[in-house]
């Protein structure tokens, strides 16, 4: 009986990791001219582009609001899609910098993130932060600030727990 739901567990797992993701990034400037259905039938995630990373590093959390409500965004799509927040972008490292910095920082971070979501009932989040552990100006020289290099793996350790709840409730 063990053995046949241990199984059963693991070809679920493997089935779930073999799910492929395809993401369109959708943002405030480029509302006009979306694509045809044709083009977006495969599309599974939509990321609503970009929030500001400053406002989820705040006590109290910024008011964030979606240039679209999220239910507009799905009708665009004659199939279910999940429709995420998309925090950060180019040249939005400040509030990541922020948010990362201690402990007590990452977890707050981490808080006002969820409870964003969940109270504008997006599916995911997709943190999108160029360049963590740099100072934005990595794709011209890489390394470039070799001390905050050493950062990255303590600040992604404090969330990783967090992030592996949310992939896994928003599945």
């Amino acid at each position: 009986m063990h053995l046949a739901l241990l199984v059963s567990l693991g070809a679920a797992i493997v089935a779930n990791a073999a799910k492929s993701r395809n993401i369109l990034y959708f943002d405030q400037w480029h509302t006009a001219d979306l694509p045809t259905p044709d083009l977006t039938g495969a599309v599974t995630h939509v990321m609503i582009s970009f929030a500001n990373s400053s406002l989820f590093a705040a006590e109290p959390v910024g008011d964030y609001k979606p240039f679209k409500p999220l239910q507009q965004v799905r009708d665009l799509f004659d199939h279910r899609v999940n429709v995420c927040l998309s925090i950060g972008g180019w040249g939005d490292n400040s509030g990541f910098d922020e948010g990362f910095k201690t402990s007590l920082s990452r977890k707050r971070f981490a808080k006002n993130i969820a409870s964003t979501i969940d109270r504008l009932g997006f599916d995911c989040v997709d943190i999108d932060w160029e360049y963590p552990g740099g100072n934005g100006q990595d794709y011209k020289q890489v390394p470039n600030e070799e001390e905050r290099d050493k950062s990255l793996p303590h600040a992604s350790k404090g969330n990783k727990e967090f992030y592996r709840k949310q992939e896994a409730f928003h599945r």
